[in-house]
């Protein structure tokens, strides 16, 4: 079909392995993690980084972004400190209330 439309034959030529080792799917450097409360809870950003380098003990540069919508708010961490950032915050509170939450 493409030989007919632009006029000249196709050439077919086998391409060459890469070399070395394949490596694979290379793991994002944040995992996110889902909070059951929002902005109808009266949740801020300000109060989960609170909750995050205060209670949890976690240094302010292994938080990323932090979106908080009606019902819920989404918060990314470094991978290497989102185990113990969530156990900390499953027991711990933010705002002085206990949440839900999730490592998605």
């Amino acid at each position: 079909m493409i030989a007919l439309h632009t006029g000249t034959p196709l050439e077919w030529v086998r391409a060459t392995p890469l070399a070395g080792k394949a490596t694979g799917v290379v793991p994002a450097a944040m995992v996110t993690l889902r909070i059951d409360g929002g902005k109808t809870d009266k949740l801020r950003p300000g109060d989960i980084v609170g909750a995050l380098t205060g209670d949890a003990g976690l240094p302010a540069a292994a938080i990323g972004k932090i979106d908080v919508f009606a019902r819920r708010s989404y918060v990314a961490v470094a991978r290497g400190k989102a185990d113990a950032a969530l156990a900390r915050l499953r027991e711990g509170k933010i705002k002085n209330r206990r949440f839900r939450i999730q490592r998605i």
